[in-house]
Formats: structure tokens, C-alpha cells, sequence
């Protein structure tokens, strides 16, 4: 499987935020996550690409 883009991720991102979707397993909402998203995104870019698929904490 090719590696994740960071502009895949970006376009996944407005998916969930514009469909308002719930929280994660980790339970921070959409919104909680927003104000934190360009960090957030980097970090979690990072991990999947690198084959981590655990509960994420940004």
C-alpha cells in the first residue's frame, strides 16, 4: 500500500469535519480536534504511515 499524502489526509479531514462527524475512539470531537488540526494532521500522518493503527492522542 502506497504511503498516505498529507493532502489525502487534508481532503479526508474537511470530509469528516464538513459532515460533522462524531468522535473518535479517544473520544476528542470534531471540533475539539479542529483547533488543534494542522498539528494534529502531521502527527497522525506520521503514524499511519509508519503502520501505528492504535488509539491516537493528538
Amino acid at each position: 500500500m502506497a504511503p498516505l499524502t498529507s493532502e489525502e489526509l487534508w481532503e479526508a479531514w474537511e470530509r469528516v469535519r464538513e459532515n460533522e462527524g462524531c468522535a473518535g475512539a479517544d473520544g476528542v470531537t470534531v471540533w475539539q480536534f479542529a483547533g488543534r488540526v494542522q498539528r494534529g494532521l502531521a502527527r497522525l500522518l506520521e503514524r499511519v504511515n509508519a503502520g501505528f493503527t492504535g488509539r491516537f492522542r493528538c
